[in-house]
């Protein structure tokens, strides 16, 4: 896991939304969602329920 990795993850959880979290992190949506997947797959586990409105963590997470 990277710092970069837990960056991102630790934006999603506070903004609640991808878009929102990549623009207060200055890269595109698509490269946070990258960083994400990518995190969850090294983990082994979903961390976030993704909705249209938003996400949520999800109990792992």
């Amino acid at each position: 896991m990277t710092i970069n990795r837990m960056n991102c993850f630790l934006e999603a959880a506070k903004a609640g939304n991808i878009s929102r979290a990549a623009e207060n992190l200055f890269i595109s949506q698509q490269a946070l969602s990258y960083q994400l997947n990518a995190l969850e797959k090294e983990l082994g586990f979903r961390v976030f329920i993704r909705r249209q409105k938003g996400v949520s963590l999800t109990g792992e997470g």
